[in-house]
């Protein structure tokens, strides 16, 4: 999960909560809030691409945390 600290769209404040809620649910959250505004930049895809290579991640999957 990631969220721009400058986003005009969503405030961070409701990446926050969101992430909080997921958290009280039980999922493992890897949250990032980086110097950026409602938009994708490469640091992101970075983080994406390596969450997505993982081996084994499955939907559902708890990914393990390092």
């Amino acid at each position: 999960m990631a969220h721009g600290e400058y986003d005009p769209v969503v405030p961070l404040q409701a990446a926050q909560q969101a992430r909080d809620a997921l958290i009280a649910l039980g999922a493992v959250v890897d949250y990032h809030e980086l110097r950026m505004g409602h938009e994708i930049q490469p640091e992101i895809l970075e983080i994406v691409q390596s969450f997505l290579s993982k081996p084994g991640l499955r939907l559902g999957d708890r990914p393990e945390t390092s």
